[in-house]
């Protein structure tokens, strides 16, 4: 199956939402998900073990990040997902044994260049679009976001380039801001104070796509907020 999208598809996503809107796309592959959680799964417990050859488990690992209750973990290894896990689900169960009460979030960069796969298809998914919009300025990069968290830990932000969340599992929630509605309130940060105006809200399921923020970095900010862990 390729996951390159009808030209048509881009032609009026530059038209109308380019830079314009966030979007929640239901059924874009097909009823396909963009990459299987297993091969993700396969990605970061074959990183984790390279890491461990080197890092120690008092060393932070790049590229990864792991919070607990939007905090970062220094000591990230012992949390990290192992291959006895099984799966994503299974190092959440893991994880809600070992910090029960508390949220945690798995975060891992540039995933596409340890997976042929997943660059396999992301580059079919993104042709159609840089056919439209030509290169981003900034990168092209794919990233995991997985754990069961009620929040993001870095708040309400603004990224710098446009987003595509695809949702492999659970359900999430964003809430967006017109980034020049929160300027008057930031004193040293973007959490939002009273008097702000009430965000733009975008909930995705599994399955799928949902995409958010700008080229231009100061268009929107936006804050994550998971109803079910993913």
């Amino acid at each position: 199956m390729s996951f390159r999208l009808p030209t048509g598809f881009w032609k009026n996503f530059a038209q109308e939402i380019w830079e314009k809107q966030p979007r929640v796309f239901k059924n874009l592959f097909g009823g396909q998900l963009l990459v299987p959680p297993e091969e993700l799964f396969r990605v970061v417990t074959q990183e984790r073990a390279r890491y461990e050859e080197v890092a120690g488990d008092w060393m932070k690992p790049r590229p990864f990040r792991l919070t607990v209750d939007g905090g970062q973990v220094t000591v990230q290894l012992p949390y990290l997902p192992r291959p006895e896990d099984g799966s994503f689900e299974g190092w959440a169960r893991r994880l809600a044994q070992e910090l029960p009460g508390r949220g945690f979030l798995f975060h891992m960069q540039s995933v596409q260049s340890h997976s042929p796969l997943l660059f396999q298809r992301y580059r079919q998914f993104t042709d159609g679009l840089i056919e439209q919009v030509g290169l981003p300025a900034m990168r092209l990069d794919a990233d995991i976001f997985v754990g069961d968290y009620n929040e993001t830990p870095f708040g309400v932000h603004k990224d710098l380039t446009g987003n595509f969340a695809v949702i492999l599992s659970g359900r999430k929630r964003m809430l967006l801001w017109p980034y020049e509605t929160l300027l008057p309130y930031v004193t040293g940060g973007l959490d939002p104070r009273p008097g702000v105006r009430r965000p733009l809200h975008a909930e995705a399921h599994q399955g799928r796509v949902e995409r958010h923020g700008e080229e231009r970095p100061d268009r929107q900010a936006h804050r994550c907020v998971v109803a079910r862990g993913h």
